[in-house]
């Protein structure tokens, strides 16, 4: 069993009180304490597999945890098992689900089926926690499936190729001919800090 303290907010609720977007150096804070957070886990081959705001707890002293492992973890040989999304990884990387993290905050390649991946789904998810930080809004929000989601994503990143992301085509979802393509945009000018 995974015991936390109580803790006063989450980062959603936090946000939604400093509405625009949070000061820089909050973010500079919060961002160095989720990633050591995530260096931490990944060190002992854990992936979280749930970034999202709701699931990172802010202390009176503006100390972020990490939360929501799910109840009543235990490891045995296939790995960390539990009510969350939380799971151990070994070497080399396990077939998982990819139906994991919530829409917003999956990364492409889970989107479009992948079910190998690593301590990269994470760090998209923190990229897009940071983002929301600075903006006061989801990165990418919006999608109610993968298809819309991945829209959301291409409008802003362009719908990917073999040249400009080996391996892409391999994906059992890709199919880039659903999507209306778009070029890459610079963040610049779509997210305004």
């Amino acid at each position: 069993m995974l015991v936390l303290l109580l803790q006063q907010t989450d980062l959603a609720q936090y946000m939604t009180q400093h509405p625009g977007g949070l000061h820089s150096h909050n973010v500079r804070i919060f961002m160095f304490q989720l990633l050591r957070a995530l260096s931490y886990i990944h060190g002992r081959r854990i992936l979280h597999r749930d970034l999202k705001p709701h699931n990172l707890l802010i202390s009176y002293l503006g100390e972020l945890k990490l939360a929501d492992f799910g109840v009543c973890c235990a490891f045995n040989r296939e790995g960390l098992h539990g009510a969350g999304l939380a799971r151990s990884k070994s070497i080399p990387a396990q077939n998982f689900s990819s139906e994991v993290v919530t829409l917003w905050y999956r990364p492409p390649d889970v989107l479009m089926g992948s079910i190998h991946y690593s301590t990269a789904l994470d760090m998209w998810g923190a990229g897009c926690i940071f983002i929301e930080m600075l903006q006061g809004a989801p990165a990418f929000a919006g999608g109610s499936d993968e298809l819309e989601q991945l829209q959301n994503i291409w409008t802003v990143l362009g719908v990917p190729s073999e040249d400009s992301w080996p391996g892409v085509s391999l994906l059992p979802n890709y199919r880039p001919e659903r999507f209306i393509h778009c070029r890459p945009k610079l963040f610049r000018d779509v997210w305004k800090r």
